[in-house]
């Protein structure tokens, strides 16, 4: 295989990934639907760490905002 740049941030992120499994407790499933060019996130159920709303995730003192790809900068 060649090694690229490419490669090593994939395994960089598998390894996280795999090695950030081992610690977590019971998984949180998202679903993302596509409402009037809105991205709306939804949990499987409320988790008193993890806040969703709209196309936000707040997990701890970070917030994730999703856009659809292509989508105009907010």
């Amino acid at each position: 295989m060649l090694v690229n740049e490419s490669n090593c941030t994939q395994i960089f992120f598998d390894l996280l990934l795999e090695r950030s499994a081992a610690k977590t407790r019971q998984p949180l499933h998202l679903e993302v639907t596509v409402v009037d060019d809105h991205l709306v996130i939804t949990p499987d159920r409320e988790m008193g760490d993890v806040i969703v709303r709209g196309n936000e995730v707040l997990v701890g003192e970070r917030r994730l905002v999703f856009q659809l790809a292509g989508a105009a900068q907010m």
